[in-house]
């Protein structure tokens, strides 16, 4: 199988961490999940190189994983019937595999979506303090104490 990882730093070769969770908040629907649609996520994860966690949906804080920097993307992968949208403008992170759409390669263009978000974003704060030099006083650039710098 075909492992892969997307650069978000193109200077530092620094790859993209992306985490898929799959809510088992319902133990039978994420049985069910895993059994119908495993091998589709295992194929999916493998392409992003992607840690996957099982999670209950209701205590996966969105703000917290963007804002303290778990992840450049990620996923919650649920089953909530198939007549609810596969997802939502509101919140396209979260997949609905009940729905009868393509599910795969939303994936994957989600995640491809949100990683350039944050390539982005780091190239805008990186342009921006690129100006600046930060390089320390004489002095203080090294510590003559071994280990400590």
């Amino acid at each position: 199988m075909l492992r892969s990882q997307m650069l978000v730093d193109y200077r530092k070769f620094r790859t993209a961490r992306v985490l898929i969770f799959v809510d088992v908040s319902d133990s039978k629907k994420a049985a069910r999940l895993l059994r119908e649609h495993g091998e589709a996520i295992e194929r999916l994860a493998a392409q992003f190189s992607a840690q996957l966690l099982m999670a209950e949906s209701a205590r996966i804080d969105p703000e917290r994983i963007v804002e303290e920097d778990v992840a450049d993307a990620w996923l919650l992968l649920r089953l909530e019937g198939p007549n609810r949208a596969l997802a939502t403008r509101k919140s396209p992170q979260y997949l609905n595999l009940d729905a009868r759409h393509d599910w795969e390669n939303h994936a994957f263009q989600e995640l491809v979506r949100q990683i350039r978000e944050t390539r982005e974003i780091n190239d805008q704060v990186a342009g921006h303090y690129s100006r600046y030099s930060f390089n320390a006083p004489a002095g203080l650039a090294e510590d003559p104490r071994p280990g400590i710098s």
